[in-house]
């Protein structure tokens, strides 16, 4: 059983894929002689011969207007779609190729095989053709997508291992995306809670700095008020030490001007008495 679990060996199975429908198609075009085969074959013949030249460029044209006069011939698109997988098939696999023409490679690629998808009936070839398409998902990283063509691919050949050793490779990593996925929110969650109790130690902090500062402030007031009141008590206390020594001084002034009248009335009676 293969096992293309790596983007190496899928594009070779597309190789190989594109070289048995080339094949087929041009038995077909042989054996089937249907009017609205013969007016196309021509067409179909010159794409399928460019393709087995690895003329891929030119076989585009041919293969676009065989799908333009009859789209509903499954085949063509089929082989229209790997043509032009394998046109890019080699800058792809070498990682040279411009991402934005991988991404509409892929696009017009798988759009070619649901389209043929549409019309074909025979099983077999139905399941070729989803297990192309999810390839393209599975390349593309559309993992859902993928496994829904895989699931397809199995409805309409469940014998096919090597599709179901895709999808289980498919299913495998969508499971372990979702780990990841739910592990990375957890992780989100966890640093969200984290950075939230850090913003509330940080409030915290900010609360009782702020507690602090006003306490700060608040012993600064005090103190200004303390020394006010000293500095206004001092100050009241030199305006009374003032008025007393001033009351003082004018009391004993009071004293002295008393003694000095006292003595020149002595002075006055003793003159008058001498008079006499």
């Amino acid at each position: 059983m293969k096992k293309p679990n790596t983007k190496y060996i899928i594009y070779i199975t597309l190789l190989v894929l594109a070289v048995i429908a080339v094949l087929y198609s041009s038995v077909a075009l042989i054996m089937d002689g249907s009017p609205m085969l013969k007016s196309m074959r021509e067409h179909v013949k010159s794409a399928n011969e460019f393709h087995r030249d690895s003329l891929y460029d030119k076989a585009i044209e041919p293969y676009r207007r065989a799908m333009d006069m009859e789209p509903e011939i499954p085949l063509t698109s089929y082989n229209s779609a790997t043509n032009l997988l394998m046109k890019n098939y080699k800058d792809i696999k070498d990682n040279i190729a411009d991402p934005q023409v991988v991404a509409t490679v892929y696009n017009d690629a798988n759009g070619q095989f649901l389209a043929a998808a549409e019309y074909e009936k025979e099983k077999g070839n139905l399941a070729s053709i989803y297990h192309n398409s999810g390839l393209i998902f599975h390349l593309t990283d559309s993992l859902e997508a993928a496994a829904e063509s895989y699931k397809e691919a199995l409805r309409n050949n469940p014998a096919d291992d090597e599709t179901r050793y895709n999808l289980a490779v498919v299913l495998h990593q969508l499971k372990q995306n979702q780990q990841n996925q739910q592990q990375n929110q957890q992780q989100q969650e966890q640093n969200q809670d984290q950075e939230q109790q850090q913003q509330e130690q940080q409030q915290q902090n900010n609360n009782q700095n702020q507690q602090q500062e006003e306490q700060k402030q608040q012993e600064q007031e005090q103190q200004q008020q303390q020394q006010a009141q000293a500095q206004q008590t001092e100050e009241d206390m030199s305006k009374e030490n003032a008025a007393r020594l001033l009351e003082a001084a004018m009391q004993d002034e009071k004293a002295v001007l008393e003694k000095v009248k006292r003595e020149n009335n002595r002075s006055e009676k003793n003159r008058l008495e001498k008079n006499w």
